[in-house]
């Protein structure tokens, strides 16, 4: 390597006086490139259990009744004439 170049301006094949700056660089994008968490998974019990919960809700999903809610908004949709 000559003197007054560096790693990272070596990469994009031009010379560099500011040695420390670019290594600077280098170690900043090396250490953002490293995953910091894996994804978490469900195993035995907690995935059955949250797959019950989900069958669960869903069945509760058409349980709630919107009648009197839509009849007040289509009374106010005729006043309105919209």
């Amino acid at each position: 390597m000559a003197k007054n170049t560096c790693f990272t301006c070596l990469l994009k094949k031009k010379n560099c006086v500011y040695d420390y700056i670019c290594i600077i660089y280098f170690i900043i994008n090396l250490i953002m490139a490293i995953a910091i968490k894996s994804i978490p998974v469900l195993k035995d019990e907690a995935a059955h259990a949250f797959t019950s919960a989900v069958t669960e809700n869903t069945s509760k999903k058409s349980s709630v009744d919107f009648s009197k809610q839509v009849s007040v908004a289509t009374k106010i949709l005729a006043k309105a004439k919209i």
